[in-house]
């Protein structure tokens, strides 16, 4: 025991020095992996700043989007585009009839005038 007292008197200020060394070491690789207070309170505000922006877009699109077609909107668009299409088929067979009968008679008075 005596030894190691005497071994500290000797050699205890080195082991002062290395250990304080170490230590300064130690903070000033601490303080480059470890984020300031004032850069995350930077990073805070810009973030806060972009929530802001983002949350004012989605305020935007949802204004938007409330005037569009929903799905129904959309099935009776499609159901009463069927039935037009379905009507329009029906007058271009009736208009086909009406047009074989004008040329019939088309044809029946050029015929009687010769």
């Amino acid at each position: 025991m005596a030894e190691l007292a005497e071994l500290l008197k000797a050699w205890g200020w080195l082991g002062s020095m290395v250990l304080s060394g170490l230590f300064t070491f130690l903070v000033w690789a601490m303080r480059k992996e470890f984020a300031r207070r004032d850069d995350v309170s930077r990073d805070v505000q810009t973030l806060a700043a972009d929530l802001a922006e983002l949350d004012a877009r989605v305020d935007l699109l949802e204004n938007e989007v409330k005037h569009l077609p929903t799905h129904s909107d959309l099935k009776e668009m499609r159901d009463a585009l069927s039935d037009l299409s379905g009507a329009v088929r029906e007058t271009a067979a009736t208009l086909r009839a009406v047009d074989s009968g004008v040329k019939r008679l088309e044809t029946h008075l050029l015929d009687k005038g010769k």
